[in-house]
């Protein structure tokens, strides 16, 4: 569920920066862009650590850059650890898939 609001809020950001004046869409729709790509990656198992690392790169820079004008956005350490869970967890099996049903 985090990975599908992480993706659509990306998506949703990319869609409004393309919107926006020019000049901010590269510094806006870039980095959605690359965030909502690599949540998709974490949802398949053979891109899965290709994924969590884009997704853990992409939201340590987006913190870094909202700290540095004193905007500390706290959920992106919610976010990351859901990441992370997901990428040491992995996939599930499919007696867990079939033990979930």
């Amino acid at each position: 569920m985090v990975l599908g609001s992480v993706f659509g809020l990306s998506a949703l950001i990319v869609v409004g920066a393309l919107r926006s004046a020019p000049y901010t869409t590269l510094t806006t729709s870039a980095p959605a862009g690359i965030e909502a790509v690599s949540a998709l990656f974490l949802l398949l198992p053979r891109a899965q650590c290709l994924g969590a690392a884009g997704l853990l790169i992409t939201m340590l820079v987006a913190f870094v850059i909202h700290a540095a004008h004193h905007q500390y956005q706290w959920e992106l350490f919610l976010y990351s650890a859901a990441v992370l869970f997901v990428a040491v967890q992995g996939p599930m099996s499919k007696e867990q898939l079939e033990g979930r049903l």
